[in-house]
Order: structure tokens, then sequence, then C-alpha cells
């Protein structure tokens, strides 16, 4: 299990989140997974008791210690089978579906997320916090109402978010990338505060191999109420 021709499967809440489940030496991020089904976090936290379920793949959980990140290597393909209503309120400063991505991330649709982070420094992303390997063909926010993107009335209205105070990076699929995003789509409303970088698509493409290709923005990006100095872009909030 965990290889090309014998993936993991991923069906519920619980199966997403011990994709980056690691404790010490043992853990699954440089294995194959396949997701097989709709995972809905609103059902599942509202039976469980509980609307912040959710760990970046990639932080280690070790209580009472410091964040570590480890970036997923392997490959997760999402099969264009949604994930629906994760909620990610953190403090740790990379905060989205992966913390880190090193791998290949291809064909996941997140709808109605709301992910947040506290951290000064943060960088938070639909789909990764930070990406230095691949993301593809992946969507973030709820579905447009029109086959030929051609009318996005009414999106503002849905609780999709993605957000950062002073001094963070945010970006509707990737926050910082340093690899390839191609062929990804975003709708999700994009904030930050004063002095945050923002973007629709990435929020910061960092470095000479950093490249976002055939991908689209039709998410409103925007400031907290009174916020300045921001660093804000339809598709990328910075570009280095």
């Amino acid at each position: 299990l965990g290889s090309v021709s014998h993936p993991f499967e991923t069906r519920t809440p619980r199966q997403l989140r011990n994709v980056g489940k690691s404790t010490g030496a043992a853990n699954y991020l440089a294995d194959v997974f396949s997701q097989t089904n709709q995972i809905d976090f609103g059902v599942y936290a509202g039976s469980k008791g509980v609307s912040n379920y959710h760990k970046p793949i990639g932080q280690i959980w070790e209580k009472g210690a410091p964040e570590t990140v480890a970036p997923f290597t392997g490959t997760y393909q999402g099969n264009q089978k949604e994930i629906r209503g994760l909620t990610l309120l953190s403090a740790q400063r990379q905060a989205g579906l992966f913390a880190e991505n090193a791998g290949v991330v291809q064909e996941v649709v997140l709808r109605m997320p709301v992910i947040e982070s506290t951290s000064s420094n943060a960088l938070v992303g639909g789909i990764a916090a930070k990406n230095t390997g691949r993301v593809k063909a992946c969507t973030v926010g709820p579905a447009p109402h029109t086959s030929d993107l051609s009318d996005f009335s009414g999106l503002m209205s849905t609780p999709s978010k993605l957000w950062v105070p002073a001094g963070g990076t945010v970006g509707g699929v990737v926050g910082e990338n340093a690899a390839t995003v191609t062929g990804c789509l975003n709708t999700a409303r994009i904030a930050g505060d004063a002095g945050a970088t923002a973007g629709g698509l990435v929020g910061r493409n960092d470095g000479m191999e950093a490249m976002v290709t055939l991908s689209y923005n039709a998410g409103a990006v925007g400031t907290s109420e009174g916020a300045s100095d921001l660093k804000i872009g339809g598709v990328l909030g910075d570009n280095r």
C-alpha cells in the first residue's frame, strides 16, 4: 500500500487528517494517496462536536513542542472528489490543507473552506501554505454559477475565506510558491490586514523556478476594514 499501483485511499475526514499524521520517524508523507469519496468536514465536525478538526498535512503532531513542518513528498490524487467545509483556525505559521507540498497534489476540490492563521508571519493557502513541488488542476472555493466562468454574482455571499493578519502572506491556492502551480481555479475570498501580501491564486511567487500557468482567479481579493500598505493582486500578491 501507498504506491502508485496500490495507493492508500482517503474517504473520510479522519483518513484525510491521518495523511499527515507523524510521530517521530513514522509518517506517510512520501506515500501515494487517492481520494475515492466526497469528504465533508461540516457533517463530521457536527457529529463530533468539533469545528477545527483538520491539522495541515506535514505539521508534526507533538504535544507541547514547537511547530515543526515536514514537507509532503508523495502524491495526493483528489480525483475531483470534493472536500467540503474545511475549517482551519490556527496559531501556527503554515495553514492550509497541506502545510508544505514538495510532491504532487492534483485534482483536489476544496469547497467552502475557512482558513485563517493568527501568526504574525503566517503563510496561508487553500491547497498548500507553501509549495516547492507541483500543484495541478486544483479548485478552491464555491462552485461558479456558470460553466463559462462569466458570471460570479453571489460568490461574495458564500462563507469561503482565507485570511492572514499583518505581515502574513495568503493565496487562494498556495501561500508561497517556489515551484509549479498549473491548471488551478480560486473562487474564495482572500483578505489580509495591514502590511500583508495577498493574491487570488498565490500570495508570493518566489524564485526563478516559481511558475503559475493556465490558472484563473475569480475570488475577491481585499483588505480588512481600514488596512493599508498591502501587496495585493488578483493573481499574485508578490512576484520575486
